[in-house]
């Protein structure tokens, strides 16, 4: 899955309010503690690109990284709908979690 890392860091900050707070406020800290024991395979762009996000809530990130990921891919010349992380199977959460039309829908 094209950037899983995105998506794993996402599905983490649904299920857990103490890592979105973490992430929305101290962006690179949280990224370099993981979650629980899980560290997050982002590339060097995508790991760039989320330190230099500066929002205040986990909406506001969200719709930040589906911009940005929509621009990488109209370089690309694709254009995903949605960014759907179907289960966090690294840690063993259930998750799944879905931007569309800019908004962070996610259901547990």
């Amino acid at each position: 899955m094209e950037h899983r890392g995105l998506n794993q860091l996402l599905c983490a900050a649904v299920v857990s309010t103490e890592f979105s707070d973490r992430l929305v406020h101290h962006t690179e800290q949280a990224i370099m503690d993981g979650y629980l024991d899980f560290s997050f395979q982002l590339t060097k762009s995508e790991e760039e690109f989320i330190k230099s996000v500066n929002v205040k809530t986990l909406d506001e990130f969200a719709e930040k990284i589906y911009a940005w990921i929509n621009k990488q891919s109209d370089e690309r010349d694709l254009y995903p709908e949605s960014i759907l992380c179907d289960q966090y199977h690294d840690i063993e959460i259930p998750c799944h979690a879905v931007i569309q039309d800019n908004s962070l829908l996610y259901s547990l």
